[in-house]
């Protein structure tokens, strides 16, 4: 019995030692893309209320953990009652399904006799196709008393997405 414990022991060690010896490679997967593009609509809250327009265009990878989204959009935002009329060419990043978005905006705005260039950082919360954001307009040169646009916001846009299309690349990840 007992030369039958030594053997099974011995049996088992050396079973051990050989499976740390051995090292498995990483399993690689293809990268899956999901390109994604359409209008959008929205109202931005702030000073004054104004209606937005445009299209975005948002980068997804498939893959179950922390999915990293990128988007850039251009559009226009209109206040028929200030008549002001502004322009934005943006990007925003998420950096998984909860995470909050974080983007920055190039815009110019103007009220028909003078105009201003901002930087808009932005932070917000994307849902299916709402995507809530909050940021402030940071005007080049400041304008004066007269000039009739907002400065901190709250933004809601609706994305209709007319045109996806899934992707393959040759790149490959590890997991």
């Amino acid at each position: 019995m007992t030369n039958m414990w030594r053997s099974s022991i011995l049996f088992f060690l050396l079973l051990s030692f050989s499976a740390h010896s051995t090292e498995v490679p990483p399993v690689e997967w293809p990268k899956w893309k999901v390109l994604k593009k359409g209008p959008y609509v929205g109202y931005q809250l702030g000073k004054y209320n104004y209606l937005e327009l445009g299209v975005e265009l948002m980068q997804k990878e498939l893959k179950l953990k922390r999915p990293v989204t990128h988007a850039a959009q251009f559009g226009f935002n209109v206040n028929i009652f200030n008549e002001t009329v502004g322009y934005e060419l943006g990007y925003w990043r998420k950096a998984s399904r909860v995470d909050l978005s974080y983007g920055l905006r190039a815009a110019y705005m103007t009220n028909f006799n003078e105009g201003r260039f901002a930087l808009v950082p932005n932070i917000g919360y994307r849902l299916s196709a709402f995507h809530l954001q909050t940021g402030y307009y940071a005007y080049f040169p400041e304008p004066d008393v007269n000039f009739l646009a907002n400065t901190f916001f709250l933004s809601l846009r609706f994305t209709l997405v007319n045109d996806r299309e899934v992707k393959r690349t040759n790149k490959k990840r590890k997991n």
